[in-house]
């Protein structure tokens, strides 16, 4: 299965899924999910010739054990953030954090083509 079918089965599959009814703990899974397929998509680019990272935290050329590390500290900032929000607002966070991330793992995946 190529790159760009997994993300937009996951695309589809966060689409299909957001509701208003969706609960807080799929929100943070679906968050986390994201987080783990951007760091996963960057792993596997950063070796590509031409590929250049644009996150500014990274660095265009970063190691596996930077993008790890940075990846780890999102996903802390992304709960933690979240448990400090009034919850009305930890949807809309946990919903942002997700689109942002997917939309950065379907970059990785276009780059890498």
């Amino acid at each position: 299965m190529s790159g760009r079918t997994v993300g937009v089965a996951l695309l589809a599959w966060l689409l299909t899924g957001c509701s208003l009814t969706l609960r807080e703990p799929t929100l943070h899974w679906t968050a986390t999910g994201a987080i783990a397929a951007d760091c996963a998509s960057t792993l596997v680019s950063v070796p590509s010739p031409g590929f250049e990272e644009t996150n500014p935290l990274l660095g265009k050329e970063p190691t596996p054990r930077e993008i790890v590390g940075w990846c780890m500290l999102g996903m802390a900032a992304t709960h933690g953030v979240s448990a400090a929000l009034p919850k009305n607002w930890r949807r809309g966070w946990l919903t942002w954090i997700t689109v942002v991330e997917l939309t950065f793992f379907l970059h990785n995946v276009a780059m890498s083509r």
